[in-house]
């Protein structure tokens, strides 16, 4: 994870060197001033335990507060860490990970793992499905402008009437192919129960 946030230092670092990319600084920080001035720090670490943000997160908010001189208040950030983490260790959160292909970050116990995997991995099958109809929804829109641009002006060619004739069995493979992952799309719709 270290390596991680040295990555990401080092992005934050080149885009503050660019004056074009200043506004997207705010991305970089953790936590805005106001964030770091008003203290709460239960609270901020209650987010981040929802969010199953990983304890060396909090360097990143050691980060952020310095700019503004505040040292964040460790115990009480781990305290609503640990309080929140319950939440994003469901089943259910785990589906909804997965769905939104992502991947979940080891916070959780070693006894939920099974139980949060197969929900996750529920959910990420959902989501490639979506990806490929989303490739497959690309191509027919591809095929379709290149049959409006290519062949809408008669009369047409016997070569032209023949590479049209290969290009809608095409889209019809396609719709096929796009029908039968919808309804195995459908199947993965919900957390499993």
């Amino acid at each position: 994870m270290l390596v991680w946030v040295n990555i990401v230092r080092g992005i934050c670092m080149r885009l503050y060197s660019s004056l074009g990319f200043l506004a997207f600084l705010g991305a970089c920080a953790s936590l805005s001033q106001e964030q770091c001035q008003n203290g709460d720090w239960n609270g901020i670490g209650y987010s981040d335990g929802v969010n199953g943000r990983l304890e060396t997160y909090i360097s990143r908010h050691f980060d952020a507060c310095s700019k503004v001189g505040i040292v964040p208040d460790v115990a009480a950030w781990k305290a609503g860490r640990e309080q929140g983490l319950p939440l994003y260790c469901t089943p259910k959160n785990a589906y909804n990970i997965g769905r939104d292909g992502r991947n979940i970050n080891p916070v959780c116990p070693a006894s939920q793992a099974s139980a949060l995997f197969q929900s996750w991995d529920w959910g990420r099958e959902y989501y490639l499905i979506g990806e490929e109809i989303a490739l497959l929804e690309s191509e027919q829109r591809g095929i379709e402008q290149r049959i409006l641009l290519e062949f809408s002006h008669p009369p047409l060619t016997q070569e032209q009437i023949l590479i049209l004739s290969g290009l809608n069995r095409e889209l019809r493979r396609i719709d096929r192919e796009i029908y039968r992952l919808e309804n195995r799309q459908r199947r993965y719709a919900a957390a499993p129960v």
